[in-house]
């Protein structure tokens, strides 16, 4: 939401929470001051409330169910990313489905060795203690629903990645709080001979190639308390409304709890942060230079079990910031 305001759906509505829990006081003061202590203020900021989600849950059930009945505290979605706070970390999995590893390996360094078997060499690296790998994406490149994608100036090669992104919760052991879908667009160009301004070099490989103004998307909203199991969901991208990608998130070389584990060792994982999935086979850049890469006006949309679908299109002004979410145990 605009302002730093948060919003919770109910059924088809989106209820303002800020809007509407200074009127809830007298209704019920107690929940009230929970979520007045919660709730973010004058910054887009949900650090607070996830971390106490576990008191903050009734409050916030007994809230909607008060302006069900009241009315008047309906918003609409302004499309921005839901984004706890600018300062969470973004932080996405690598080469982690294995036949989108092996067919873009294939992309990179040709030669005849077949799918099945790059497929069982990354299993096997895995087994042997392989830890999981990836990159972070900055809060700022990010566009919510019906933002959108960008292209930098120059470049022509530009993939689309439909994924499926946690949202955690802070603490000694970070935990999963919410599922949000995910579009983690990329830049091929490196990769082929096509023109292209040098864009990253040596260890910074990734850097820009996933870091641009509109690389990715997230949205449409963050989908909490509804039982999904974000080991087991199914994520299908769609072009122009042909089907490109369909996997599962039981695919996955590393499950969630295997990244947050590793990465937890070294870093402090914090309420709202993010970890994506990794995509699944079917991107464009598996089939090389002559893959179907977006062009601008492109309608990407990805949709992910439980969450909905997140609609975004090409183009060269990327728009869109601030946070929504979506979900209790009473809305969905």
């Amino acid at each position: 939401m605009q302002s730093g305001k948060t919003a919770v759906a109910q059924e088809d509505r989106f209820i303002d929470l800020h809007g509407a829990v200074t009127a809830f006081s007298a209704h019920d003061p107690s929940a009230s001051s929970i979520l007045t202590g919660l709730l973010p203020t004058a910054d887009a900021d949900w650090t607070s409330l996830i971390d106490g989600w576990d008191k903050a849950r009734a409050a916030v059930e007994s809230l909607l169910v008060w302006a069900a009945k009241e009315g008047g505290y309906d918003v609409v979605l302004d499309g921005a990313p839901p984004l706890a706070a600018p300062s969470i970390a973004v932080l996405a999995i690598g080469a982690n489905f294995a036949t989108h590893a092996a067919r873009s390996e294939f992309a990179i360094e040709g030669g005849g060795v077949a799918t099945s078997d790059r497929v069982a060499k990354l299993l096997e690296a895995r087994r042997s203690g392989v830890p999981p790998w990836g990159f972070q994406i900055l809060p700022r490149t990010v566009v919510g629903d019906g933002g959108r994608l960008g292209r930098p100036s120059g470049f022509s090669y530009l993939d689309y990645e439909g994924e499926v992104g946690v949202v955690l919760r802070g603490g000694e052991t970070p935990r999963v709080w919410g599922v949000v879908a995910v579009d983690d667009v990329s830049v091929r160009d490196p990769y082929f001979s096509s023109g292209a301004p040098r864009i990253d070099e040596g260890p910074l490989t990734w850097v820009l190639q996933k870091n641009f103004r509109g690389g990715t998307a997230c949205g449409p909203w963050v989908v909490v308390d509804e039982d999904l199991d974000e080991n087991d969901l199914n994520i299908q991208t769609r072009v122009n409304g042909k089907l490109r990608q369909s996997g599962s998130t039981s695919e996955m070389v590393y499950s969630f709890a295997d990244v947050v584990d590793h990465l937890h060792g070294f870093i402090p994982l914090r309420a709202g942060d993010i970890i994506a999935s990794g995509t699944p086979a079917g991107t464009a850049f598996e089939e090389g230079a002559d893959g179907p890469f977006l062009v601008d006006g492109d309608e990407v949309v990805v949709e992910v079990e439980g969450v909905g679908s997140l609609r975004n299109v090409v183009g060269k002004t990327p728009t869109g910031s601030g946070t929504a979410e979506k979900g209790t145990a009473d809305g969905k």
